[in-house]
């Protein structure tokens, strides 16, 4: 007797409290000169890197430091456009406004410390905070990631086992194996967050408490099986 094909989906969805915070910085100015929204931006960023470069301890090789509350940070480039200005009636005004943006990723590793920079970042003119996303580590979430696939393998051959038994078979074996349907997914939010005052025995400043979310990690294979 041939084989029963028998197709199904197996899932997975596996949960960790997160290891890193990136927060997205949008830094912008619009202005009727071209020059002054740039310098706008260009001085500002120049500021924010002060900053983040004061807390970035170095190791001899020119890598931050292992202990340092942020692990990464990059800068984006300088981008201008321009475009007519309108009033409140939505009628041309006859002007141009000149606009320039730039952007900051960091990715901290101390919360207490991003919940410091937080509150500073928010008070910088033209600076826009654009969120919080919660990460893992790329070892940490490589490993989650595997044992998702796992997990959604072994719930698959379950439902097929299930679902053979039913008809009377009990040899079970998979023939095809497709994981392109893998999802990780990871939470993006500016949080609630409790605000802490200032401890000058631990160096932080009047901040923000963030609580790490967790991250979750889904995966999702399609499984044909052949039952006998």
């Amino acid at each position: 007797m041939a084989p029963t094909v028998i197709n199904v989906q197996g899932k997975a969805k596996l949960y960790r409290v997160a290891e890193r915070a990136k927060l997205d910085i949008e830094i912008s100015s619009s202005e009727y000169e071209q020059s002054t929204a740039s310098a706008n931006v260009v001085t500002t960023v120049s500021s924010l890197q002060n900053q983040l470069d004061e807390i970035c301890t170095r190791a001899d090789n020119g890598e931050i430091s292992p202990s340092a509350p942020v692990s990464f940070y990059s800068i984006g480039s300088l981008t201008t456009s321009s475009d007519d200005e309108y009033d409140e009636d939505h009628n041309k005004t006859g002007k141009r406004l000149y606009k320039a943006t730039s952007s900051v990723d960091i990715r901290f590793r101390d919360f207490a410390k991003l919940g410091e920079m937080v509150v500073a970042f928010s008070t910088v003119p033209f600076v826009s905070l654009q969120g919080i996303e919660w990460k893992l580590t790329e070892e940490k979430q490589a490993a989650l990631e595997e044992q998702a696939k796992l997990d959604a393998l072994r719930h698959a051959f379950k439902r097929a086992t299930g679902y053979a038994d039913v008809i009377g078979r009990r040899n079970v074996t998979p023939v095809k194996i497709d994981d392109t349907h893998y999802m990780f997914a990871e939470g993006r939010v500016m949080q609630t967050a409790r605000k802490v005052s200032s401890n000058a025995s631990y160096g932080i400043g009047v901040g923000l408490d963030f609580e790490p979310q967790q991250v979750e990690v889904n995966a999702t294979l399609e499984v044909e099986f052949h039952a006998e």
